[in-house]
Order: structure tokens, then C-alpha cells, then sequence
């Protein structure tokens, strides 16, 4: 690869293959899975001799103990005006704010 593809390799939809022949999202997702798990990904290219892409994730470190469980009201009741308190109970529970950015 090219040094101007390999800077451009993990940019989601980034392919050199031609309209129809491949999404771009292979790498993007390999970046992604790197960084989501605290580790990383390189890449290593020659032209024409070829090119590795290494995955790094960290050690196994074994199970992390976990504290006693503390008894909790699941008990609702409605704040500001709400009229279904279950529905913030949700949004609390399944609901993760998600940021994207690029470089």
C-alpha cells in the first residue's frame, strides 16, 4: 500500500476498489474493536511486496471481583411532569448517548 492509502486505511467507507466491489468497512471496524477493547491495530506495507495489519489486544487478566449487591427501590415514581416514570427507568437502562468523531 501506498503511503497515501495507509494513512487513510481505517477511515470508514475508504476503499480503492472500484464502485460495487467492497464497502471500505473491514479496517474502520478492526480500528474500532482495537480501541473498544483498549488496545490498537498497525499497519506494515511495501508496495509490491505486500502488507500485514497487526491486531494488539491486552492479557486476560482474570475475572475482577465484584462488591456485595446493595438492595435498591425498584419503586418509580414521576418527576417533572412525567406521567410514565417506567419510560425514564428505561431511557436510564437501554439508552447509551454514542459520540463519532473523526480526525
Amino acid at each position: 500500500m501506498p503511503e497515501t492509502v495507509i494513512s487513510r486505511a481505517f477511515d470508514p467507507f475508504f476503499t480503492t476498489k472500484p464502485i460495487g466491489q467492497g464497502t471500505g468497512l473491514g479496517l474502520s471496524m478492526i480500528y474500532g474493536f482495537s480501541k473498544q477493547s483498549h488496545g490498537h491495530v498497525s499497519i506494515k506495507s511495501e508496495v509490491g511486496l505486500g502488507t500485514t495489519v497487526q491486531l494488539f489486544l491486552p492479557r486476560f487478566q482474570g475475572l475482577k471481583e465484584e462488591a456485595e449487591p446493595t438492595l435498591q427501590s425498584s419503586a418509580l415514581y414521576a418527576e417533572n411532569g412525567e406521567t410514565v416514570p417506567a419510560r425514564r427507568q428505561m431511557q436510564c437502562r437501554y439508552w447509551n448517548p454514542l459520540s463519532v468523531s473523526t480526525c
